[in-house]
């Protein structure tokens, strides 16, 4: 007990000076203040005794706890807010000093979010709505509320109360998107940014008005949410952004609303250029405001869905994996998990070894579960099926505690309507599955049902989904009791789509686009220039250090070679095969062949 009055009165020695030649606004986080309000936490006091104390306490604790935040210590900063909120007397001091008091609640919402603590969110959310008759004091409290609700895997309810907020703020939601609406939305935009140089850019005014700034945030919060639920929205939204930030200034989420404009120009118009210069004026924005916090969310956005077309598909891994690192150093548990997700995605689609997958998929399940982050778990527990189907790993993705669902099955039955993103990567990975043991029909009824949940946002399974369906297409075609013409159109519609997509990348699509020719010259009787696009197909495969790949063209070359009657060859095509799946780590694909 001594001791106790010991750090209490040193505390409070300290911190009497800053106290007494400065108002509460005007203190400053020091060393020293940092040092007295560690003796006065070493106290184990929670009241103090003299009332002049508390409110400038409390708001060290508050900025130290805020100052907590910024430097990703979670649980130190809820400690100091924590004690914040006790120094100024609880709920009693909401009359006494309503703004500090909301601070400490605000503070405390969002460390409790960023602690994983998500009972504890609402009960702090629940005192702000009691003590709040303000929708302005309220908007920080609903921020975090839904991006609580979104990590508890409340997706739909999430979007219902971003919209309401929106709605608040004076935005328009319209209850269904048609083409026609998002065409329009795009066309106005392209006007309005036509005007907006790299200059303009850099001298634009800064966003004041407050409703503007949160009603942006909501939009940019709304993204990733509605992309899960419904992608049709997601243009409408980003181009929201983007014209908001035209016309009322320019802040940090603006960054957003003109890489979402980047995006929209490569699923609309194909504007590859365009996009990339839309990019890096979006990265402009974030060093404008020196929002280095931001750059992890920005760089996974930007290498799933606009670097893909032009770098190399194993070059982005690294990137992806640095992402995520450096997203769940600052806090932004949410984009630290897009970016693992697609970091096993990209893995396992691009040849990595599928036991190095494999293990990844683990680390980042168990992470995931721990953080909560369930939004983006269900479709990770699905793409980690795929790769221990392929594997031949004796494992259930689903045993992890906490984890209610319990099979592929469940998951998509809870997908089907809600979560349309989630239902698209189940069709996808059981198409990708089913190709690869030859069961074509399968996987052609889980290409086709992968179609169906399309939207206008393109996905990097979107073009692995072309590849596999035209080389489905091609076997189907092949069949007499198969409809020969409809799988020959859609094989060969998918060929004129890679002959577009190779102008931005040799690596990426020379080898996919050469086996899609070879195919569709043997199937036309041009048998020399198949045999002859299968070898090219192989050699860019192996150059461009796509194992499995390599592995499909070597076994369509030995199904060539089988035709011709040429057995030697065929055996040799089909053991090269055989070590290209070894490579890869594909033990199902080594059983199939065996047999």
């Amino acid at each position: 007990e001594s001791l106790d009055k010991t750090h209490f009165s040193l505390g409070l020695q300290i911190i009497t000076p800053y106290s007494n030649e400065r108002s509460t606004d005007e203190l400053q986080l020091t060393s020293t203040t940092f040092i007295a309000i560690e003796q006065i936490i070493a106290s184990r006091c929670r009241e103090i005794p003299n009332p002049t104390f508390r409110a400038p306490l409390a708001d060290f604790l508050v900025k130290a706890g805020e100052r907590s935040i910024e430097m990703a210590d979670f649980p130190l900063a809820l400690k100091y807010i924590t004690y914040g909120l006790d120094f100024l007397g609880g709920d009693e001091a909401w009359g006494s000093n309503f703004r500090l008091s909301l601070r400490l609640h605000e503070a405390a919402c969002l460390a409790c979010y960023l602690n994983v603590m998500p009972r504890q969110v609402m009960t702090f959310v629940g005192k702000i709505m009691e003590n709040t008759d303000s929708f302005v004091d309220r908007i920080k409290a609903f921020y975090v509320l839904t991006k609580t609700l979104a990590s508890l895997g409340k997706i739909k309810e999430a979007v219902e109360k971003i919209f309401h907020i929106l709605e608040q703020l004076g935005e328009e939601i319209p209850n269904d998107i048609t083409p026609d609406g998002i065409m329009f939305v795009m066309e106005s935009t392209k006007q309005l940014l036509s005007r907006f140089s790299r200059e303009k850019l850099l001298n634009a005014p800064k966003m004041t008005d407050y409703k503007k700034l949160w009603t942006l945030r909501f939009y940019d919060l709304s993204a990733p949410y509605l992309f899960l639920v419904n992608p049709t929205y997601v243009p409408l939204v980003e181009c929201r952004m983007a014209q908001l930030s035209v016309r009322y200034g320019l802040c940090k989420e603006s960054a957003f609303g003109l890489f979402g404009y980047a995006q929209c120009l490569i699923q609309i118009y194909q504007d590859l250029d365009g996009a990339h210069r839309w990019t890096k004026m979006a990265r402009l924005v974030l060093e404008r405001f020196n929002a280095t916090n931001m750059f992890p969310k920005l760089t996974c956005l930007q290498y799933s869905f606009v670097n893909v077309w032009v770098e190399p598909f194993q070059a982005t891994i690294e990137t992806m994996d640095q992402c995520s690192q450096d997203a769940l150093k600052i806090g932004n548990v949410e984009f630290a998990y897009y970016s693992a997700q697609f970091l096993c995605i990209e893995m396992a689609l691009t040849g990595s070894h599928l036991e190095i997958v494999e293990r990844k998929c683990v680390t980042v399940s168990s992470n995931m579960a721990l953080w909560k982050q369930l939004h983006a778990f269900m479709g990770h527990l699905s793409t980690h099926l795929m790769i221990l189907k392929l594997g031949s790993i004796d494992k259930n993705p689903f045993d992890i505690p906490g984890v209610s669902i319990k099979d592929e099955d469940q998951l998509l039955e809870q997908s089907v309507d809600r979560r349309k993103t989630l239902a698209q990567a189940i069709y996808f990975n059981r198409m990708f599955v089913a190709f690869y043991l030859q069961q074509y029909v399968y996987a052609a009824e889980m290409a086709e049902q992968y179609k169906l949940q399309r939207a206008m946002i393109m996905r990097f399974e979107d073009i692995h989904h072309s590849f596999y369906e035209a080389l489905i297409g091609f076997q189907l075609a092949r069949s007499p009791s198969i409809d020969t013409k409809k799988w020959l159109d859609i094989a060969e519609q998918h060929v004129a789509t890679f002959r577009g997509w190779i102008k931005h990348s040799k690596w990426n699509f020379e080898n996919k686009l050469l086996l899609l020719e070879a195919e569709l010259c043997l199937l036309k009787g041009a048998t020399e220039s198949s045999e002859e696009k299968y070898k090219a197909a192989i050699e860019s495969a192996r150059r461009h250090k796509f194992v499995h790949e390599e592995g499909v063209a070597w076994e369509l070359l030995s199904s060539y070679w089988k035709k011709c009657g040429k057995v030697k060859e065929e055996r040799e095509c089909k053991k090269a095969a055989f070590d290209c799946y070894e490579k890869w780590g594909a033990k199902a694909l080594l059983d199939r062949l065996r047999t």
